[in-house]
């Protein structure tokens, strides 16, 4: 008698078998980490996969494609940068004491971060839906909190004519281009560029060009008030 076939097991559909059990918060972690030296146009599931130590298809089975596990983790900074700036708001001292402190936590958070430019463009604010409104709405209002700083120096009998909105996109852009060019940076600085010295000064750096640039505005509508035309000058003819 022949001996009978044992009918194959098959697993059924859903959330692929790993060794260990690893969650969505430990793939958006290592995909994270990917990202740190990875940009986002390049980065693999394999290499997501290999650092989280997961079959790749548990990736699939949490976020679908590469697009949309890059859409999480831009939300997910995002809302990070977005609580660190609200923390900051309880903070005293000077306009610039407290405009360094935005500025260095751009620095911190670029350099966690360093192609979160081109993440939160390609794969969050080129998307529509209500994911992008809502980062935008973040921005917002770090914007709206920088402006306010800036106007307090009314109280002081100064005021800030530059516009917000070109300081904190100027700001992100200055903090950066320090760490995606960095060879650009170690060529002219050297090894000092790894320092946290270095960093400092940098920030020091970014802090009096936007305090000068407000300074600079301040002047040149002083002198368009105070200083009297040509024709006022000209004494009348009788």
């Amino acid at each position: 008698m022949p001996a009978r076939k044992t009918e194959k097991t098959r697993r059924p559909q859903g959330r692929p078998s790993t060794a260990g059990a690893v969650g969505k918060e430990a793939i958006l972690a290592a995909a994270r980490e990917t990202l740190k030296t990875v940009p986002p146009g390049e980065i693999t599931f394999q290499q997501v996969a290999l650092l989280a130590g997961i079959d790749k298809k548990l990736i699939r089975y949490y976020f679908g494609q590469m697009p949309d596990l890059l859409k999480v983790v831009a939300i997910q900074i995002t809302e990070e940068l977005r609580n660190r700036f609200i923390a900051s708001n309880v903070h005293d001292g000077s306009v610039r004491d407290r405009l360094r402190l935005r500025i260095s936590i751009f620095l911190d958070f670029f350099g966690s971060n360093p192609h979160y430019h081109r993440l939160v463009v390609d794969y969050l604010f080129n998307t529509i839906g209500p994911e992008r409104d809502a980062a935008l709405e973040r921005f917002r209002h770090s914007i709206g909190e920088l402006q306010t700083l800036l106007s307090g120096e009314h109280a002081a009998g100064q005021a800030y004519p530059l516009d917000a909105r070109f300081i904190h996109v100027s700001i992100a852009a200055l903090c950066e281009f320090m760490f995606s060019a960095k060879p650009v940076f170690t060529a002219l600085f050297g090894n000092e560029v790894d320092s946290p010295a270095f960093k400092e000064r940098f920030c020091d750096f970014v802090t009096d060009l936007v305090m000068g640039s407000a300074a600079i505005n301040v002047a040149a509508s002083d002198k368009s008030v105070d200083k009297p035309s040509a024709a006022a000058r000209t004494p009348r003819k009788r």
